[in-house]
C-alpha cells in the first residue's frame, strides 16, 4: 500500500467489513498526535441507519493502522511524523466515500493529555 488512494481505498473497505448490519452510512473520525515520540490515536466510529439511529462501532486494528498509514504517507516534510491531526471519513451504502482533513490540535486527544 504505497498509493494515497490505494490505502483509503483499504480504510473504506476494512470500515464497512466491520461496521453494524443494515448501515446507511459510516461516519469515522480519527484524531492521531505524537506525544513525545509516541503515536496517540483516538478513532470514533458510527454506523448511521434508516431510522435515525447512530451506533458507535469498535474499530479494528487494520483500520487504526490504514488511518496511521495515510497521514504518514500525505506528510510533507522529511521530520514530520503525521501529516494532519483530524481526518473525518463519511462512506455511503454505495461505497462512495470524502474524507476532510484538519490540522488542528485534536480535541479528544489533547483533553485526554490535560487529565
Amino acid at each position: 500500500m504505497d498509493n494515497l488512494i490505494e490505502i483509503q481505498e483499504e480504510i473504506v473497505r476494512e470500515a464497512m467489513l466491520v461496521a453494524v448490519p443494515g448501515w446507511r452510512s459510516i461516519d469515522i473520525n480519527c484524531e492521531v498526535f505524537d506525544f513525545h515520540g509516541d503515536t496517540i490515536t483516538s478513532i470514533n466510529f458510527f454506523c448511521n441507519f434508516f431510522i435515525k439511529k447512530r451506533v458507535q462501532v469498535t474499530n479494528s486494528t487494520d483500520l487504526n493502522f490504514c488511518l496511521r498509514k495515510l497521514s504518514e504517507k500525505m506528510s510533507k516534510k522529511p521530520n514530520e511524523k503525521f501529516s494532519w491531526a483530524i481526518a473525518d471519513l463519511k462512506i455511503l451504502r454505495n461505497g462512495k466515500y470524502t474524507f476532510e482533513f484538519s490540522y488542528d490540535p485534536p480535541p479528544r486527544i489533547t483533553k485526554m493529555l490535560q487529565v
